[in-house]
């Protein structure tokens, strides 16, 4: 069966919106200078380097305790950058953690200049994962297992609800088409 199609509303004297609205091409773009995208960029990046500092701030406390910078401790005051108890330029790196400690050779300034001073690079990171204590809060990827089982139970409640629903009712057509629905016995 074929449904009819619906009229427009302009025969009871309304406008729809895209007509009442004149009609415009497509947005000139926009150019920006070469200033104005280099602030946005730097606008940016300085946002993300805030967050990321925010939360290195109890791995950078543990890095410090072990490097024998007890002061570093006082990265777990929050907002302590911003009120100059700490300077982030302070923060030791895991990398040179290792060099304290004699586990790794100085670094040589620059990316990748060579397979030994990238392990040693790698192996920086590594030590700067480990030393964070936000790690064994929720294990390495805590958060994502449980939003993925949350996510598994949610699927799994409403596909049973609905063929708990569909099994309790029985559906029937009668000679004029229409679909009449019953409730189905507890018997059946």
């Amino acid at each position: 069966m074929r449904l009819p199609a619906l009229q427009p509303l302009t025969p009871l004297g309304f406008q729809t919106a895209r007509a009442a609205r004149p009609r415009q091409g497509p947005a000139p773009p926009v150019t920006l200078t070469q200033e104005e995208e280099q602030s946005l960029l730097q606008q940016g990046i300085g946002v993300l380097s805030y967050v990321a500092e925010t939360l290195d701030k109890p791995g950078a406390a543990v890095r410090g305790l072990l490097a024998g910078q007890p002061d570093q401790l006082l990265n777990l005051i929050p907002f302590s950058d911003t009120l100059g108890i700490t300077d982030p330029e302070d923060v030791g790196s895991g990398r040179e953690l290792l060099e304290g400690y004699g586990l790794a050779p100085k670094n040589i300034p620059g990316f990748f200049n060579s397979f030994e001073d990238a392990a040693f690079d790698v192996a920086g990171f590594a030590t700067e994962v480990i030393t964070d204590p936000l790690l064994y809060v929720t294990g390495p990827l805590g958060s994502l297992t449980k939003t993925g089982l949350k996510a598994q139970k949610g699927m799994k409640t409403p596909t049973m609800g609905a063929q708990r629903h569909r099994d309790s009712w029985h559906l029937e057509t009668n000679s004029s088409g229409k679909i009449i629905v019953f409730p189905r016995s507890r018997g059946v």
